[in-house]
């Protein structure tokens, strides 16, 4: 019986784009070849096909592979799981420890990585809105004074409360195990304790970010390490951000198992 679940089947784009290969693909999957091209662009991984069954995405993906692109499935299911608080444990500080890292939060509760449990590093930037308010001061005609003065315009001046849209670039670190695709850790630039870095210590914090990337690194040797997220624009925090990073790591899992 074919189950009906929708599967996705995702390309990871390679570093070179060869004209022979997206003609390929193209054929494979049944579009124009414009538009292949533009979804083996860029540096994060994009959905290209849908099913509404494992077997045809897998056929489907196992093309692709030979063409030498990296092609993986995943279930809809599992890409779109809701977002809600307490899925991704926000960070504050850490201690390291012969080799484990004890994360805590803010709120006094703490978590454990050994080694052999942190599979993948992901390092990037996003782009977070920020809505302040403004006075916007404009200057009108008070007509009563305006008549009393015998037709001599007089101004006032008029003030109105207006919502100001603005973006900030937080950088952030998110900390997988092999198999979730949730975050076990995340790490944001702003909220974070570096004191633990001493003599490292920077007086910039994005500096002190990548810093901890590194520190990370030498106590998980086996981790990758995946920085695509900081080249190019930073990613919109919310729903952009989550699908982007959730492809991420589906893409290196993917990797692992080739």
């Amino acid at each position: 019986m074919t189950d009906q679940k929708i599967v996705h089947v995702a390309i990871n784009p390679p570093e070179s784009i060869d004209t022979n290969v997206v003609k390929a693909a193209a054929t494979i999957l049944n579009r124009e070849i414009y538009e292949v091209r533009l979804l083996l662009s860029g540096r994060i991984p994009k959905l290209v096909a849908h099913f509404d069954n494992s077997e045809a995405a897998s056929i489907i993906a196992a093309s692709l592979s030979s063409l030498g692109l990296l092609s993986f499935t995943v279930e809809d299911a599992e890409l779109h799981v809701p977002v809600t608080s307490g899925i991704e444990f926000i960070a504050h500080s850490l201690q390291l420890e012969n080799g484990q890292v004890k994360f805590l939060a803010r709120n006094g509760t703490e978590k454990i990585i050994t080694a052999n449990k942190l599979f993948l590093i992901l390092y990037g930037k996003m782009s977070m809105p920020i809505t302040t308010m403004d006075k916007n001061v404009k200057m009108k005609i008070n007509v009563p004074a305006t008549l009393i003065a015998g037709g001599i315009p007089i101004l006032r001046k008029s003030e109105e409360n207006v919502e100001k849209l603005s973006y900030q670039t937080e950088y952030f670190v998110r900390l997988y195990g092999p198999v979730l695709s949730e975050p076990l850790i995340g790490v944001f630039e702003s909220g974070f304790d570096y004191s633990f870095l001493e003599m490292k210590i920077s007086p910039s914090s994005s500096e002190n970010l990548k810093q901890l990337v590194l520190e990370l690194k030498m106590e998980f040797p086996n981790a990758i390490i995946d920085s695509r997220l900081i080249e190019g624009a930073p990613v919109l925090q919310g729903g952009e951000m989550e699908d982007a990073c959730k492809l991420i790591f589906l893409c290196e899992r993917a990797k692992s198992k080739h």
